[in-house]
């Protein structure tokens, strides 16, 4: 499949730009707002893609049979529960896992060589997760961590069965109220802003009350604006049976997590989401804040992809994608055998 980005000052402009270039048979694969550094070719980008005939490669000149080369040997990964020159606490340390929780991990281990199956469960028991939407919910998290994206790859995929409100209160960024209520007009989508503090609680009860889910995007809040960050803070709070979900990038460091955990811990998170996971092979980061916090895990993100690119979290899922390392060995070893 061809796949090319199409950008024009409206969505509507660039989707018709694609029409005439690809033609009909084209599938639309994304909208979206332009990244920073494409913002000079448009404010908006739609992805399309177009099925493209396979030409077989020219069949190789005659030659003398000769026997193939062996391929070149796969690079050894140590696997903690087969390899007894590496520890369990170097391969949890190189996953990035914090110290406290590698001590934890280790304790809870009594017997001298530990297989994946004990090593998965003993990692599993310190994650909970839990992805149900029976409130509204509140996206908070740093700016860039993806809660405009997250949020509108729930709201498409919630719609199918039930009312969705999305409420903008991001007044920080430049057209974010623009760019989220173009894309929920393409996704057929409700959309309200509430730029003010002060009107941020009426504006979830009206949607409440006409009997729609509500899900909020936030600003994002450096170190240093911890002063709007309390008064947005004290809006959340005036919103009954609220679920502030803290939104994060798995691409951090477990130790750069933290400390957005103490950031936005003002804001009573009672879940977490990792976005980005695509663009990361540690998961220690994921698991840490997870671990640390006791908080549930709701969503995971592997894409830019709406509403396709999200998935409901699981236990299994983040401890296999912890245990990622192991498991290639596993498969080196076999193949190598």
């Amino acid at each position: 499949m061809r796949i090319k980005s199409y950008f024009s000052a409206t969505v509507e402009a660039a989707v018709s730009k694609a029409r005439q270039e690809l033609g009909d048979d084209a599938l639309l694969l994304n909208a979206r707002p332009s990244p920073e550094e494409a913002l000079h070719l448009g404010a908006y980008e739609v992805v399309f893609g177009i099925e493209t005939p396979v030409v077989p490669p020219p069949a190789p000149p005659a030659a003398r049979a000769e026997r193939p080369a062996p391929p070149p040997p796969l690079p050894a990964l140590p696997d903690p529960a087969t390899d007894e020159a590496d520890s369990l606490g170097g391969f949890l340390a190189r996953q990035d896992i914090s110290a406290s929780l590698i001590q934890a991990i280790e304790s809870s281990l009594d017997e001298d060589t530990v297989t994946e199956q004990q090593l998965a469960r003993a990692l599993s028991r310190r994650l909970n997760v839990n992805s149900s939407l029976d409130s509204p919910v509140a996206f908070v998290g740093p700016a860039g961590s993806g809660k405009t994206t997250l949020l509108m790859k729930v709201a498409i995929r919630e719609s199918a069965d039930q009312a969705v409100a999305v409420v903008c209160a991001d007044s920080q960024r430049i057209a974010a109220a623009e760019q989220l209520r173009t894309l929920c007009s393409i996704a057929g989508l409700t959309f309200d802003y509430a730029g003010q503090p002060e009107s941020l609680a009426a504006v979830v009860e009206a949607h409440q009350a006409a009997g729609r889910l509500v899900l909020i995007d936030m600003p994002g809040f450096g170190p240093s604006e911890l002063g709007p960050a309390r008064v947005w803070q004290a809006a959340l709070a005036k919103i009954s049976s609220l679920t502030p979900v803290l939104t994060l990038t798995a691409t951090a460091r477990t130790a750069d997590l933290r400390l957005m955990v103490g950031h936005y811990r003002m804001f009573k998170p009672q879940r977490l989401a990792f976005t980005h996971l695509d663009e990361t092979g540690v998961w220690g980061g994921v698991y840490s804040t997870a671990g640390e916090t006791g908080w549930p895990v709701a969503w995971l993100t592997t894409g830019q992809s709406i509403p396709e690119d999200v998935e409901d979290a699981s236990v299994r899922r983040i401890v296999d994608g912890l245990m990622g390392l192991a498991g290639k060995t596993r498969a080196a070893a076999a193949a190598a055998g």
